[in-house]
């Protein structure tokens, strides 16, 4: 089987995160119901939600991991990454504050909603770990100087 051109691997991956995105909005949803139902002393309305939301947390893993067909999750992503390294010419390249700024500013609303999506995971990653203040304040500091 050929490998899917540049865009078409791109548009597999959008939409694998996509449906991904939304498990993810069902399960918080179910748990979110767990809760209100273990408030209530519903315990078996509440581990039958418990149950659902760890259901679609397996599809949102499944979602990213192995739904990109007619890739396997370990190809899909390097494919991309290749792929453009091939259109680039195979030549490095100096991805420079100004390019991104462009690309910003000339980008589609579907972009717009991918780039604040990624961001926005990061952003849930990164406070769901513990507070480093060492770190963020070195982080500060550099934005002083």
């Amino acid at each position: 089987m050929a490998w899917p051109t540049l865009p078409d691997s791109i548009d597999l991956l959008a939409t694998n995160w996509d449906n991904a995105y939304y498990e993810r909005y069902y399960a918080q949803t179910s748990i979110n119901a767990a809760q209100a139902h273990w408030n209530l002393g519903e315990d078996h309305e509440a581990i039958n939600d418990l149950i659902i939301a760890v259901q679609y947390h397996n599809d949102c893993l499944d979602w990213m991991l192995t739904f990109s067909l007619p890739l396997s999750p370990t190809t899909l992503l390097p494919k991309i990454l290749y792929q453009i390294y091939d259109i680039a010419g195979g030549e490095p390249f100096e991805l420079t504050m100004a390019a991104l700024i462009n690309c910003m500013l000339t980008a589609d609303n579907e972009e717009y909603k991918s780039f604040i999506g990624i961001v926005d995971a990061y952003r849930v990653a990164l406070w769901n770990k513990p507070f480093e203040v060492e770190f963020y304040a070195a982080l500060a500091r550099g934005f002083i100087e």
